[in-house]
């Protein structure tokens, strides 16, 4: 029986283009689906009301497609997600 090698992120970076729709959850690599319009809609909508609540030097709000690394062997392309600026 074949096992499949885990990958880290590093590992992942190294050998797969940045443009391509994939993520890497505890070492696996998952292909994403394309979104579809409606969720482009509702994506869209939501970073404007973000956006404009953030105005204020809360924080930041990035819009897709981004790479968040939560551990060495998960990572997420994301479609949206805010930064928030702590005050002290």
């Amino acid at each position: 029986m074949e096992t499949k090698r885990r990958l880290t992120a590093k590992e992942f970076f190294e050998t797969y283009q940045e443009e391509s729709r994939l993520e890497l959850i505890d070492g696996e690599v998952y292909e994403m689906p394309a979104p579809s319009v409606n969720h482009q809609r509702l994506v869209g909508n939501l970073y404007l009301k973000l956006r404009n609540f953030l105005r204020e030097g809360v924080g930041e709000v990035f819009f897709s497609p981004v790479d968040v690394v939560l551990t060495k062997k998960t990572f997420y392309n994301l479609t949206l997600f805010m930064c928030l600026t702590l005050q002290r």
